[in-house]
């Protein structure tokens, strides 16, 4: 039986939760900056892991790096594939929003294209910016290989598209300061892009990619990988301004992702079914935030209660996946058993 990445598998499905409650603000109303000190500087890491144990899986192979880039293009189909399903999932969710913001019917499939083509995001389903940077990211990643670019030439690359982010997002919320090709620059983002954070994907990739790869790296003791994860951890959590903020996430990353990766157990069904609800999870939530909101009629609503209610929810689905898979694997091992029989 192979082995399987646990640490990744039980860390998704903390970081699923971490992003439901971004999106619905379970400490809503408490009052307590503590807790929205959480909510900005720890729960806002789930993307980021995200993106480096992609690139982790998809770079842990043997062989040259060049040699990966067929395994890099079919993950990149397969993401487009779920980026098309969820966006309609949501295309209810998306009508309303437009009814909400009071967008003109004229102008209503020139926004939709826009925000599924540059911005990752409609009404209500906020949590997909993360597939469509994957995809822009790997296929930026896909390219380099297909030229022959080493891993440190993509990881560099990868540092200057995180530093523009940082300078992208910036000049759109200081619009009125810039002048000259500065302003332009933050104009055409800010109609387009709406942020930096598309382009922030290419370095945690890069950073899942050089961990897959440092062998050297892999030796190192559990313990060791450990402290220091929680060093960092607690360097930026204590300090998350400035520099601090700004090495600190990819550093909290790297460490994160390389004691997770030295977490290997034998397969079973229990990392299946993580698998399956750090998916479902991560997908659907907001699908249950908008059905509590239009039977609540209240599209701000945030608490606890519209919050276990989307966990719920998504274990229910995730409970009815895993059955019928499982159903469906007894079919087709049925199927092949009784085809044999009658051969014979």
């Amino acid at each position: 039986m192979k082995k399987v990445y646990a640490g990744f598998d039980f860390a998704k499905v903390i970081l699923a939760f971490f992003v439901v409650a971004i999106h619905i603000h379970p400490f809503e109303g408490m009052n307590n900056p503590y807790l929205d000190y959480l909510n900005t500087y720890l729960f806002s890491m789930a993307v980021p892991f995200f993106f480096a144990m992609t690139g982790y899986l998809l770079f842990q192979k043997e062989g040259k790096l060049y040699e990966q880039s067929r395994r890099v293009r079919s993950y990149i189909w397969k993401t487009v594939k779920l980026y098309v399903f969820a966006n309609i999932l949501y295309l209810p969710a998306t009508f309303v929003g437009f009814r909400i913001w009071s967008i003109e019917p004229q102008y209503r499939f020139k926004v939709f294209v826009n925000e599924f083509l540059f911005v990752g995001e409609h009404y209500l389903s906020w949590p997909f910016w993360y597939l469509l940077a994957t995809i822009y990211g790997l296929l930026i990643i896909y390219l380099l290989l297909k030229c022959y670019v080493p891993a440190v030439g993509i990881l560099l690359l990868g540092v200057v598209s995180y530093r523009f982010s940082d300078v992208l997002t910036y000049w759109i919320s200081h619009m009125d300061t810039l002048s000259g090709w500065k302003l332009e620059v933050a104009d055409l983002a800010s109609q387009t892009v709406r942020s930096g954070r598309m382009f922030t994907s290419i370095l945690f990739l890069a950073i899942g990619m050089i961990l897959a790869r440092a062998h050297k790296l892999k030796n190192v003791h559990c313990g060791i990988r450990l402290l220091a994860f929680l060093v960092v951890s607690a360097v930026y959590l204590l300090h998350p301004t400035g520099y601090v903020y700004m090495i600190g996430r990819p550093l909290m990353v790297f460490t994160g992702v390389w004691f997770l990766s030295s977490i290997q157990v034998q397969d079973c069904l229990l990392y299946h079914v993580l698998r399956e609800f750090s998916l479902v999870l991560y997908v659907c939530h907001m699908l249950f935030q908008f059905i509590w909101t239009e039977c609540t009629h209240n599209p701000s609503a945030g608490g606890w209660m519209p919050y276990w209610f989307a966990i719920c929810g998504c274990v229910l689905i995730t409970g009815i996946r895993v059955t019928r898979k499982k159903e469906w694997k007894r079919s087709r091992e049925f199927a092949k058993s009784h085809s044999i029989n009658v051969r014979i």
